[in-house]
């Protein structure tokens, strides 16, 4: 047997039907009220046994702080790996300019001879300063562009199959030493640097200026 009661709320007199069953009720009773204040309907939904939001923002953000925590270590092993690779590709080209020249010419660069010493000792010192630290974010610039260069002259193909055969671009041996310089230039040297050394002491000497004008 059912039974029917008439609700009517305080405005506008907005009625609803309610059909209550005899017998043992299933789950708890919905507030019937539509015009419940917002902050009693909302606690009716995070009754225990419900999803908490607050904690489930809680653990998202252990999570990021974590992941945040780790930034720093991958890029110091990035700097500490391509930078090392950097310096073994100049500091190879340094010793056999003779056979980068020959090369450079065949490839028809401008400048061959200078250009060799040129991409030699950028890649040297610039392997040098990732490993430190120093100059970071300035130094991935030119190697970089040195890197880019390196696909346009010497494996166009690849370059030109970035999106029809992903395989051959990602192969090339340009390609490493790109995505590097391209990390530390977005996201820096993190916090084992030079560079962040540097801009510790900067912002300390200038906080002991303004205490002591």
């Amino acid at each position: 047997m059912v039974r029917r009661l008439g609700v009517f709320g305080l405005a506008g007199k907005v009625g609803a039907t309610l059909v209550v069953a005899r017998g043992r009720p299933r789950g708890p009773p919905l507030p019937t009220d539509i015009f419940t204040p917002l902050d009693d309907r909302a606690t009716f939904f995070l009754k225990p046994g419900r999803v908490d939001m607050k904690l489930i923002d809680r653990i998202y953000g252990w999570f990021v702080r974590a992941v945040n925590a780790c930034q720093s270590p991958l890029l110091l092993a990035i700097r500490l790996y391509w930078g090392w690779q950097f310096w073994l590709a100049g500091w190879g080209k340094i010793t056999n300019i003779p056979r980068v020249v020959e090369y450079f010419t065949n490839l028809g660069l401008p400048a061959p001879h200078l250009t060799a010493y040129f991409i030699a000792w950028l890649e040297a010192i610039g392997g040098i300063l990732l490993v430190l630290g120093l100059g970071s974010r300035l130094i991935a610039v030119p190697l970089a562009i040195d890197m880019f260069v390196a696909y346009v002259v010497a494996d166009r193909d690849a370059l030109l199959a970035v999106f029809a055969d992903p395989d051959k671009f990602t192969t090339s041996s340009s390609y490493t030493f790109l995505f590097a310089s391209l990390l530390i230039l977005s996201f820096g040297p993190g916090f084992f640097s030079l560079d962040h050394l540097i801009a510790w002491y900067r912002k300390k000497h200038k906080s002991a200026e303004a205490q002591n004008p």
